[in-house]
């Protein structure tokens, strides 16, 4: 099969040590996700709007030490790419990784559990902190808004109209108010249309240094170049 993994284990609530619980439906996944920290979904957000993702399931598999010490841990996410690769990914704030606290070492302990779990298995493995998600001060919050534009876009866009977009983002990046006065999409249905084609990886947005606003400006994708 394709997909590894597709159905989350189960985790109660009351034993999962996040101190937030989120219930959130995924377009690329067509379910709802359950997330158990503001980071776990942060990182939903970015895999969610990640073009080169094709497919994650959070939670994915419990994994357990059969020696002695009969561990368990169960990985944050599974995820495959486009290019037909995959990873296990463990989400951790930084200081996780680096403190001698009680907490700190038993997550510590937890990673080399899995890592050397997926070395042995032959999977690839990655922790991602904080620092991997929160790019910039805007990067989140500005794929959370983009993705709440996709959410209501319910049609498809008319490939004329994706076209003439095209036609002018080849003279260079726009902003979003120059691409308002061009009057391809209609006025309601501007940051919809961007957020999709965001999501599908033909244009690129510079989320990262402004808020999402009239002046972000809008680009074609180096690697695509084009848009379907």
């Amino acid at each position: 099969m394709k997909y590894l993994y597709s159905t989350p284990i189960s985790m109660p609530r009351g034993t999962h040590y996040g101190s937030d619980y989120w219930i959130i439906y995924s377009k690329k996944l067509q379910r709802q996700v359950h997330l158990y920290s503001m980071l776990e979904h942060a990182n939903f957000i970015v895999l969610e709007m990640d073009s080169h993702v094709e497919y994650f399931c959070e939670q994915p598999l419990k994994i357990t030490d059969y020696n002695a010490s009969k561990q368990q841990s169960v990985f944050d996410f599974w995820v495959y790419f486009t290019n037909g690769t995959y990873e296990f990914q463990e989400i951790k704030y930084s200081s996780e990784l680096e403190e001698k606290t009680e907490s700190a070492l038993r997550s510590q302990k937890q990673i080399a559990f899995q890592n050397n779990w997926c070395k042995e298995q032959n999977h690839a493995y990655r922790v991602v902190t904080e620092k991997d998600l929160y790019k910039s001060e805007y990067y989140i919050n500005n794929l959370e808004i983009l993705y709440s534009f996709v959410l209501r876009q319910t049609t498809s866009i008319i490939p004329e109209k994706e076209k003439a977009l095209y036609e002018f983002l080849l003279a260079g990046s726009q902003t979003i108010s120059a691409i308002e006065k061009q009057a391809i999409f209609n006025e309601e249905s501007v940051m919809a249309n961007l957020a999709l084609l965001y999501y599908k990886g033909s244009i690129a947005i510079d989320i990262l240094h402004r808020p999402l606003d009239k002046k972000t400006e809008i680009g074609l994708c180096v690697s695509e170049n084009i848009i379907y």
